[in-house]
């Protein structure tokens, strides 16, 4: 009797014990695993276009099995989109435009099931996978350099370990702007200046915050902005150059931003190192160079370093805001009642603005916008 009551033991304890699926081997019929098992995603799970594939591992499917595959948005998992498919993978595509948003957290996972005579469902084949997380994203982050090899100063940032993408922005111009010496061009000859790509002016800065240095870099504009670009990508944040211009009786005024893809809040926003400030629209995000060009500058305000955010400070630069381009591109974006790319402008010996920058008016392409306020009762 003793013998019999441990051999039910044994049989007991196998009957329990879990069966592990490694996906380079076909089990058969009687291994079936707990739940299909789901591949990574391409990208991390971050995409932008919709039609991305979802795809898993398992057994051989049966005639009368399908896998069953839900697709939700958000943390509504009970209004998902369900598939069900004899293919080990889907394009999500129908089921993530059903949804109508252009950025945020989707999810989805599978699982088998038994069919009926009329190919309706029967019975779970298996368990459900794990949900899987999935990021979709106005634009795809770029990856950042690893710590070591990473520029003192872009070092420097990451050791400040922000939360947020918009602490580090704020931080990051706040420092270019307190360690330049704006418009004191500190090179020893006309020779000696600096690098395409001015990381040696950004190595100058982190040497001046560190007191290693009498004096930081002597930039004008376009150099600040360009080492704050260089050292926002080591850092994994993309940015580009904005050259603006501008029409005030007899000049052309010229000025240099950075914009940047903040990807906590998926929008373009606009920063000035050099003026140490940054645009605040009416619904209170940080606005684009397009709304500062195109929209009205009633309801935009200019916020300094310390938060502080007025009327003067918007009066520095708002002359800027007639036309810009982003970075050296020969397209140009003009808000025409701002500015004339017509009017000769006699300071500049008689030449109209793309006249100016190269002699030649064929070389640029030139878009005329503008901008209409939505109605704010609509949603």
């Amino acid at each position: 009797m003793r013998r019999l009551i441990l051999i039910s033991l044994c049989l007991i304890v196998a009957a329990c014990t879990p069966i592990e699926f490694d996906a380079d081997i076909s089990p058969t019929a009687t291994e079936v695993p707990i739940a299909p098992q789901v591949m990574p995603a391409p990208d991390g799970g971050y995409f932008v276009d919709s039609d991305i594939m979802l795809d898993w591992a398992w057994r051989d499917l049966a005639a009368d099995e399908r896998y069953v595959v839900r697709v939700w948005y958000g943390d509504d998992a009970e209004d998902y989109r369900e598939v069900w498919t004899e293919a080990a993978g889907i394009s999500a595509e129908e089921q993530i435009d059903s949804y109508g948003r252009d950025m945020g957290a989707f999810y989805w996972q599978v699982a088998a099931l038994k069919t009926d005579e009329n190919g309706g469902f029967a019975e779970m084949a298996s368990d459900w996978s794990e949900e899987q997380a999935l990021q979709r994203v106005r634009r795809m982050p770029i990856d950042p350099l690893a710590e070591s090899d990473m520029s003192d100063m872009a070092r420097h940032m990451h050791e400040q370990g922000f939360g947020m993408v918009g602490e580090l922005l704020h931080y990051a111009r706040n420092f270019v702007h307190e360690n330049t010496n704006i418009g004191e061009d500190n090179a020893a000859t006309a020779s000696e200046r600096f690098l395409p790509d001015y990381s040696d002016a950004a190595q100058l800065m982190i040497d001046y915050a560190e007191g290693n240095i009498d004096a930081g870099p002597g930039l004008w504009c376009d150099g600040m902005t360009t080492a704050m670009h260089t050292v926002l990508a080591e850092l994994g944040i993309e940015s580009r150059l904005i050259f603006f211009y501008g029409q005030v009786p007899g000049y052309i005024v010229q000025h240099t931003m950075i914009e940047i893809f903040n990807a906590d809040s998926q929008h373009w926003e606009l920063h000035d190192p050099t003026f140490n400030l940054y645009f605040v629209d009416g619904a209170g995000e940080i606005a684009s160079v397009e709304r500062v060009v195109f929209g009205s500058l009633d309801d935009i305000t200019a916020c300094d370093g310390s938060g502080d955010c007025t009327e003067d400070n918007l009066a520095t630069v708002q002359d800027y805001f007639g036309a810009f381009r982003y970075g050296y591109t020969n397209a140009f974006w003009v808000n025409p009642d701002r500015f004339d790319v017509s009017v000769r402008v006699e300071a500049f010996d008689n030449r109209n603005l793309p006249e100016f920058l190269t002699g030649n008016s064929r070389d640029f392409i030139f878009h005329f916008d503008s901008w209409e306020m939505p109605n704010q009762s609509e949603d």
